[in-house]
């Protein structure tokens, strides 16, 4: 059995649904779900935390910041073990500060899955 995990991520980021579109075409199984970081399933548990970041739901265990995005790698099968090298606080700080300019330097964008990859998305109607 394939275990599904899900990646929340900020649908009006361009540079998060360049992401996204990025692990779908990597994706050679079918072992993610997306969805909105508004959407109501997360909302809660990001605000009481007061997490502006992906979060990844894998073996009912979240995962924020640079842990989400290495563990997505990892869960691909790439060996990203050298990343965890680096300090923790300092992959989070990284990841924070182009999390929090990410919007400088975007253009708009709205990222709208077709036919084919639409099932791998929740809370769309």
């Amino acid at each position: 059995m394939i275990d599904i995990n899900i990646i929340y991520f900020d649908d009006e980021c361009s540079f998060c649904n360049g992401y996204i579109k990025i692990l779908i075409s990597l994706v050679k199984n079918d072992v993610f779900r997306f969805s909105s970081n508004k959407s109501h399933n997360i909302r809660l548990l990001r605000d009481t935390l007061n997490v502006d970041s992906i979060i990844l739901h894998h073996d009912n265990k979240y995962y924020f910041y640079s842990d989400a995005l290495l563990k997505i790698f990892e869960i691909l099968g790439y060996k990203v073990w050298f990343f965890y090298l680096i300090p923790k606080f300092i992959r989070n700080c990284i990841y924070k500060f182009f999390s929090l300019n990410r919007k400088k330097f975007q253009k708009n964008y709205c990222f709208l899955p077709d036919d084919s990859i639409r099932h791998k998305f929740i809370d769309i109607n």
